[in-house]
């Protein structure tokens, strides 16, 4: 698990290290019609880390977890056979439900992240010789063991890598 431990700190060291060189303008821009601020990115992932993959990954690790035989979905099979999200655009509706509120500053995404990344981590060492059989579902990629959930965290926050650079690229178009 001393490589989860390593990943986990170098991708969010990434998120962090961009966010230091982002100002609190910036990342409340808007970029396209429709389309995410910086911000909102970040909120994206840190709400999808705290309110989704830690919550699921812990029910996996609780002694009170019933054993079951069912898997992933086909699209699970594939997200894990590529061990990445594909790169695709994924276009939600706008709606209260999937569109992030926009960050308070710089200061509160930092705490944020600094958060998601200390439960992360308290939760690697757990996760190694965890049941495999104790799982809980994803809505997209079905049903996820704790390691599964570790990996997919993980996976989630590199495929956001992509969305933040290119928002990134058109405000600096904009800019110019």
């Amino acid at each position: 698990m001393k490589k989860s431990a390593e990943g986990i700190r170098l991708l969010i060291a990434s998120w962090r290290d961009a966010l230091e060189q982002t100002s609190d303008l910036r990342l409340s821009a808007p970029t396209e019609p429709g389309q995410w601020t910086l911000g909102q990115v970040y909120a994206h992932i840190i709400e999808a880390t705290d309110g989704l993959a830690i919550p699921q990954l812990e029910k996996c690790l609780s002694p009170d977890r019933e054993s079951t035989t069912k898997g992933k979905t086909i699209p699970g099979i594939a997200v894990f056979a590529l061990g990445a999200i594909p790169p695709i655009r994924i276009r939600f509706r706008p709606s209260p439900d999937y569109v992030p509120k926009q960050p308070a500053n710089r200061e509160a995404i930092r705490v944020s992240l600094d958060a998601m990344e200390t439960r992360l981590l308290e939760l690697v060492d757990r996760v190694e010789g965890a049941p495999t059989d104790r799982r809980a579902r994803h809505p997209l990629l079905g049903m996820l063991n704790a390691a599964e959930w570790l990996q997919f965290a993980q996976m989630h926050l590199r495929h956001h890598l992509r969305q933040r650079r290119r928002l990134e690229r058109i405000l600096d178009a904009k800019a110019n």
